[in-house]
């Protein structure tokens, strides 16, 4: 019992080092254990991050669409008994379910419509950009 209690505890341990941004070195006066200033959560939650921050500035009609395409699945999910209702018994007894689903259908909306203004906004941008560019270079020559 004392061997299984001593192998798991170093299997755990064997699994969790890495995680824990526990390094390990093997030196003259035997194994030491040192502390990683790397950690492995949050430095990947920082590229994520960044990631998805570069995404929304240089495509921010993808970016928008996302966020408008689930909340338009989580609006019309939450209205589908609202919908039954009205059907079956003509009178709607989820009203908070309604309340929901329609404040979740302006979100969506407003996504989008966020996503359209400023995709536009950055293809002004970009067209901006190269005609600086084009009157940089014939000015030079």
């Amino acid at each position: 019992m004392l061997d299984l209690l001593i192998f798991s505890v170093f299997v755990l341990l064997m699994f969790l080092t890495p995680l824990l941004g526990i390094i390990k070195y093997e030196g003259l006066h035997g194994i030491i254990y040192r502390v990683s200033k790397l950690n492995t959560v949050t430095d990947g939650a920082k590229v994520i991050f960044t990631i998805f921050n570069i995404f929304r500035v240089y495509k921010p009609l993808k970016f928008y669409s996302a966020f408008f395409l689930m909340f338009s699945i989580l609006s019309l999910t939450a209205a589908y008994p609202v919908i039954d209702d009205w059907i079956v018994h003509r009178y709607v007894y989820h009203v908070p379910l309604a309340i929901l689903s329609t404040g979740l259908g302006i979100i969506a909306i407003l996504s989008l419509s966020l996503g359209l203004i400023l995709d536009a906004i950055t293809q002004q941008y970009n067209v901006n950009y190269e005609h600086k560019l084009l009157n940089t270079s014939i000015n030079k020559e």
